[in-house]
Protein backbone atom coordinates (compact mmCIF):
# COMPACT_ATOMS: atom_id res chain seq x y z
CA UNK A 1 0.00 0.00 0.00
CA UNK A 2 2.30 2.91 -1.22
CA UNK A 3 -0.68 5.39 -0.44
CA UNK A 4 0.28 7.61 2.55
CA UNK A 5 -3.59 8.90 2.38
CA UNK A 6 -4.88 5.09 3.02
CA UNK A 7 -2.52 4.38 6.04
CA UNK A 8 -3.69 7.73 7.39
CA UNK A 9 -7.54 7.30 6.31
CA UNK A 10 -7.18 4.42 8.19
CA UNK A 11 -5.55 5.68 11.10
CA UNK A 12 -8.25 8.61 11.56
CA UNK A 13 -10.92 5.69 11.53
CA UNK A 14 -9.32 3.84 13.97
CA UNK A 15 -8.62 6.91 16.60
CA UNK A 16 -11.85 8.08 15.77
CA UNK A 17 -13.19 4.90 17.38
CA UNK A 18 -10.76 4.43 20.50
CA UNK A 19 -11.04 8.66 21.49
CA UNK A 20 -14.39 8.97 20.68
CA UNK A 21 -14.77 12.84 21.55
CA UNK A 22 -11.86 13.13 23.34
CA UNK A 23 -9.93 13.93 20.10
CA UNK A 24 -9.70 17.01 18.01
CA UNK A 25 -7.76 16.52 15.36
CA UNK A 26 -5.05 14.51 13.45
CA UNK A 27 -2.48 16.95 12.11
CA UNK A 28 0.26 15.75 9.36
CA UNK A 29 3.46 17.33 9.08
CA UNK A 30 7.08 16.65 7.51
CA UNK A 31 7.68 15.37 4.32
CA UNK A 32 4.01 14.74 3.09
CA UNK A 33 2.91 18.45 4.33
CA UNK A 34 6.07 19.73 2.05
CA UNK A 35 5.08 17.78 -0.90
CA UNK A 36 8.89 16.21 -0.80
CA UNK A 37 7.38 12.45 0.55
CA UNK A 38 9.34 9.35 -0.47
CA UNK A 39 7.96 6.06 0.15
CA UNK A 40 11.18 4.84 0.74
CA UNK A 41 12.98 7.06 2.13
CA UNK A 42 10.46 8.95 4.16
CA UNK A 43 8.55 8.19 7.54
CA UNK A 44 4.43 9.39 8.33
CA UNK A 45 4.65 12.22 10.60
CA UNK A 46 1.31 12.95 12.30
CA UNK A 47 -0.07 14.76 15.50
CA UNK A 48 -2.98 13.95 17.38
CA UNK A 49 -4.87 16.39 19.09
CA UNK A 50 -7.04 15.90 22.42
CA UNK A 51 -8.68 17.62 25.11
CA UNK A 52 -7.81 15.75 28.28
CA UNK A 53 -5.48 12.91 29.24
CA UNK A 54 -5.90 9.11 28.17
CA UNK A 55 -5.56 6.06 30.35
CA UNK A 56 -2.61 3.64 29.79
CA UNK A 57 -4.96 0.71 28.37
CA UNK A 58 -6.14 2.97 25.72
CA UNK A 59 -2.45 4.10 24.88
CA UNK A 60 -1.75 1.10 24.23
CA UNK A 61 -4.51 -0.06 21.84
CA UNK A 62 -3.59 3.54 20.00
CA UNK A 63 -0.04 1.89 19.84
CA UNK A 64 -1.42 -1.52 18.37
CA UNK A 65 -3.42 0.50 15.25
CA UNK A 66 0.11 1.53 14.31
CA UNK A 67 1.75 -1.92 14.86
CA UNK A 68 -1.03 -3.53 12.86
CA UNK A 69 -0.39 -1.23 10.01
CA UNK A 70 3.97 -2.16 9.93
CA UNK A 71 3.71 -3.93 7.24
CA UNK A 72 1.45 -1.81 4.51
CA UNK A 73 3.74 1.16 5.90
CA UNK A 74 6.71 3.19 4.49
CA UNK A 75 10.08 1.35 5.70
CA UNK A 76 10.86 4.21 7.92
CA UNK A 77 7.32 3.92 9.64
CA UNK A 78 5.46 6.59 11.37
CA UNK A 79 6.28 9.08 13.93
CA UNK A 80 3.25 10.22 16.08
CA UNK A 81 2.90 12.00 19.02
CA UNK A 82 -0.53 13.05 21.34
CA UNK A 83 -0.57 16.30 22.89
CA UNK A 84 -2.95 18.29 24.63
CA UNK A 85 -5.02 20.85 23.21
CA UNK A 86 -3.83 23.24 26.03
CA UNK A 87 -0.48 22.92 24.86
CA UNK A 88 -0.66 23.66 21.62
CA UNK A 89 -1.74 27.25 21.35
CA UNK A 90 0.59 29.13 23.50
CA UNK A 91 4.48 29.12 24.36
CA UNK A 92 6.50 29.57 27.41
CA UNK A 93 5.34 28.04 30.75
CA UNK A 94 4.99 30.08 33.77
CA UNK A 95 8.33 28.51 34.94
CA UNK A 96 10.44 29.72 31.49
CA UNK A 97 11.18 33.41 30.55
CA UNK A 98 13.31 34.70 27.69
CA UNK A 99 17.10 34.67 28.94
CA UNK A 100 20.35 33.55 27.85
CA UNK A 101 21.15 30.54 29.67
CA UNK A 102 22.24 27.67 27.64
CA UNK A 103 19.88 25.07 27.35
CA UNK A 104 21.90 21.14 27.03
CA UNK A 105 21.46 19.88 23.21
CA UNK A 106 21.25 23.89 21.67
CA UNK A 107 23.28 25.26 19.18
CA UNK A 108 24.87 27.89 21.92
CA UNK A 109 26.38 25.33 23.55
CA UNK A 110 28.01 23.83 20.26
CA UNK A 111 29.56 27.48 19.80
CA UNK A 112 30.49 27.43 23.88
CA UNK A 113 33.08 24.23 22.74
CA UNK A 114 34.50 25.71 19.91
CA UNK A 115 34.88 29.53 20.55
CA UNK A 116 34.79 31.96 23.58
CA UNK A 117 31.84 33.75 22.64
CA UNK A 118 29.00 33.74 24.95
CA UNK A 119 25.27 31.80 23.93
CA UNK A 120 24.55 33.29 20.96
CA UNK A 121 20.70 31.82 20.51
CA UNK A 122 18.35 33.27 22.73
CA UNK A 123 16.85 30.32 24.91
CA UNK A 124 14.38 29.52 27.73
CA UNK A 125 15.64 29.98 30.98
CA UNK A 126 13.89 28.50 34.58
CA UNK A 127 12.53 31.48 36.43
CA UNK A 128 10.79 31.05 39.98
CA UNK A 129 9.35 34.60 40.11
CA UNK A 130 7.81 34.81 36.23
CA UNK A 131 4.49 35.46 36.43
CA UNK A 132 1.91 32.96 36.06
CA UNK A 133 0.52 33.30 32.36
CA UNK A 134 -1.04 31.12 29.89
CA UNK A 135 1.64 31.08 27.37
CA UNK A 136 3.70 28.11 25.27
CA UNK A 137 5.16 25.69 26.98
CA UNK A 138 8.81 24.57 25.32
CA UNK A 139 9.55 21.74 25.73
CA UNK A 140 6.11 20.72 25.19
CA UNK A 141 4.43 18.16 27.09
CA UNK A 142 3.03 15.20 25.08
CA UNK A 143 0.82 12.72 26.15
CA UNK A 144 2.26 9.77 24.11
CA UNK A 145 4.87 9.44 21.31
CA UNK A 146 5.65 6.72 18.95
CA UNK A 147 8.44 6.49 16.00
CA UNK A 148 9.50 3.48 14.43
CA UNK A 149 12.82 3.19 17.01
CA UNK A 150 9.98 2.13 19.61
CA UNK A 151 8.42 -0.38 17.12
CA UNK A 152 10.14 -3.66 17.93
CA UNK A 153 10.48 -2.98 21.85
CA UNK A 154 6.32 -2.64 21.74
CA UNK A 155 6.18 -5.36 19.43
CA UNK A 156 8.10 -7.90 22.12
CA UNK A 157 6.37 -6.06 25.15
CA UNK A 158 8.67 -4.30 26.47
CA UNK A 159 7.78 -0.82 25.98
CA UNK A 160 7.00 0.43 29.20
CA UNK A 161 4.50 3.63 29.18
CA UNK A 162 5.62 6.14 31.82
CA UNK A 163 2.92 7.87 33.80
CA UNK A 164 5.27 10.94 34.79
CA UNK A 165 5.12 14.26 32.72
CA UNK A 166 7.45 13.90 29.59
CA UNK A 167 8.37 16.88 27.35
CA UNK A 168 9.81 17.04 23.32
CA UNK A 169 11.85 19.86 22.14
CA UNK A 170 10.73 18.84 18.84
CA UNK A 171 7.01 19.52 19.22
CA UNK A 172 8.03 23.30 18.44
CA UNK A 173 9.74 22.59 14.87
CA UNK A 174 6.28 20.37 14.22
CA UNK A 175 3.47 22.95 15.47
CA UNK A 176 5.60 25.55 13.15
CA UNK A 177 5.83 22.89 10.24
CA UNK A 178 1.60 22.42 10.60
CA UNK A 179 0.75 26.13 11.16
CA UNK A 180 2.52 26.85 7.71
CA UNK A 181 2.06 23.85 5.68
CA UNK A 182 0.32 21.47 7.78
CA UNK A 183 -2.26 19.30 6.12
CA UNK A 184 -5.88 18.13 8.64
CA UNK A 185 -6.16 14.40 8.07
CA UNK A 186 -9.38 15.01 10.15
CA UNK A 187 -11.09 17.79 13.04
CA UNK A 188 -10.90 21.50 12.98
CA UNK A 189 -8.84 24.06 11.70
CA UNK A 190 -5.38 24.26 12.22
CA UNK A 191 -5.64 27.75 12.96
CA UNK A 192 -8.75 26.38 15.48
CA UNK A 193 -5.85 24.42 17.53
CA UNK A 194 -2.71 25.79 17.03
CA UNK A 195 -0.94 29.01 18.44
CA UNK A 196 2.38 31.10 17.93
CA UNK A 197 5.53 29.04 18.03
CA UNK A 198 7.84 31.40 19.22
CA UNK A 199 11.23 32.05 17.38
CA UNK A 200 13.12 31.35 20.35
CA UNK A 201 11.73 28.19 20.99
CA UNK A 202 11.36 26.72 16.59
CA UNK A 203 15.12 27.60 16.65
CA UNK A 204 16.40 25.85 19.56
CA UNK A 205 14.24 23.12 18.32
CA UNK A 206 15.10 22.51 14.78
CA UNK A 207 19.01 23.77 15.78
CA UNK A 208 19.07 21.16 18.81
CA UNK A 209 20.21 18.18 16.44
CA UNK A 210 22.93 20.57 15.35
CA UNK A 211 25.03 20.72 18.30
CA UNK A 212 26.72 17.32 17.71
CA UNK A 213 27.24 18.09 14.02
CA UNK A 214 30.88 17.83 14.14
CA UNK A 215 30.99 14.55 15.22
CA UNK A 216 28.56 12.97 13.58
CA UNK A 217 28.37 14.11 10.11
CA UNK A 218 30.64 11.23 9.07
CA UNK A 219 27.51 8.93 10.33
CA UNK A 220 24.67 10.62 8.25
CA UNK A 221 26.36 13.75 6.47
CA UNK A 222 22.97 14.04 4.04
CA UNK A 223 21.02 14.83 7.39
CA UNK A 224 23.50 16.87 9.05
CA UNK A 225 24.12 19.25 5.80
CA UNK A 226 20.69 19.80 4.50
CA UNK A 227 19.50 20.47 8.50
CA UNK A 228 22.16 22.88 8.34
CA UNK A 229 20.74 24.46 5.26
CA UNK A 230 17.04 24.94 6.23
CA UNK A 231 18.09 25.90 9.89
CA UNK A 232 20.09 28.89 8.05
CA UNK A 233 17.07 29.68 5.78
CA UNK A 234 14.76 30.41 8.79
CA UNK A 235 17.81 31.95 10.91
CA UNK A 236 18.72 34.27 8.32
CA UNK A 237 15.40 34.98 6.42
CA UNK A 238 12.43 32.75 8.22
CA UNK A 239 11.15 30.16 5.57
CA UNK A 240 9.98 27.28 7.12
CA UNK A 241 11.28 24.55 4.77
CA UNK A 242 11.50 20.65 4.65
CA UNK A 243 15.38 19.34 4.13
CA UNK A 244 14.74 18.89 0.67
CA UNK A 245 13.90 22.35 0.29
CA UNK A 246 16.47 23.74 2.11
CA UNK A 247 19.22 21.94 0.67
CA UNK A 248 17.76 23.61 -2.62
CA UNK A 249 18.05 26.92 -0.89
CA UNK A 250 21.22 26.31 -0.17
CA UNK A 251 22.06 25.45 -4.04
CA UNK A 252 20.72 29.18 -4.37
CA UNK A 253 22.13 31.28 -1.74
CA UNK A 254 25.51 29.42 -0.07
CA UNK A 255 29.03 29.73 -1.69
CA UNK A 256 29.45 28.00 -5.23
CA UNK A 257 32.29 25.61 -3.62
CA UNK A 258 29.75 24.07 -1.45
CA UNK A 259 27.58 23.30 -3.77
CA UNK A 260 28.38 19.99 -5.06
CA UNK A 261 28.27 19.00 -1.50
CA UNK A 262 24.87 19.88 -0.76
CA UNK A 263 24.46 18.22 -4.35
CA UNK A 264 25.18 15.58 -3.43
CA UNK A 265 23.41 15.06 -0.32
CA UNK A 266 20.28 16.14 -2.34
CA UNK A 267 20.65 13.15 -4.48
CA UNK A 268 21.33 10.91 -1.94
CA UNK A 269 18.19 11.96 0.00
CA UNK A 270 15.66 12.18 -2.89
CA UNK A 271 16.96 9.29 -4.57
CA UNK A 272 19.72 7.46 -2.79
CA UNK A 273 21.86 7.58 -5.07
CA UNK A 274 25.82 7.48 -3.86
CA UNK A 275 28.43 10.24 -3.20
CA UNK A 276 31.93 11.08 -2.98
CA UNK A 277 33.29 10.27 0.29
CA UNK A 278 35.05 13.76 1.07
CA UNK A 279 35.18 14.35 4.75
CA UNK A 280 37.24 17.34 5.22
CA UNK A 281 34.91 19.27 2.88
CA UNK A 282 31.59 18.09 5.24
CA UNK A 283 33.44 19.26 8.07
CA UNK A 284 34.56 22.30 7.00
CA UNK A 285 31.03 22.71 5.36
CA UNK A 286 29.53 22.42 9.25
CA UNK A 287 31.88 24.60 10.81
CA UNK A 288 31.22 27.52 8.40
CA UNK A 289 27.49 27.11 8.92
CA UNK A 290 27.43 26.88 12.33
CA UNK A 291 29.92 30.05 12.27
CA UNK A 292 26.71 31.62 10.02
CA UNK A 293 24.03 30.55 12.07
CA UNK A 294 26.11 31.82 15.48
CA UNK A 295 26.45 34.96 13.70
CA UNK A 296 22.79 35.52 13.06
CA UNK A 297 21.46 34.95 16.35
CA UNK A 298 23.99 37.15 18.40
Amino acid sequence: MQDFRKLMEAISEKYNQLLGKNLIGIYVHGSIAFDCFHWDRSDIDFIVVIHKPIPQPTKLQLLQVLADLKAQAPPRGFEMSIVLEKYCKAFVHKNFVAGSNTPRNSCASASAADSDKSPAIPVLRSSASAPAVRKFIYPTPYELNFSSGWNERYLSKQLALREDERRDADLAAHFMVIKHVGLVIYGAPIEDVFGAVPREAYIDSICKDLVSAKEYIADDPGYIVLNLCRAYAYISGGLVLSKEQGGKWGLENLPQKYHNLISAMLGNYVNGSAFANDEAQRIQFVAYMLELILGKTT
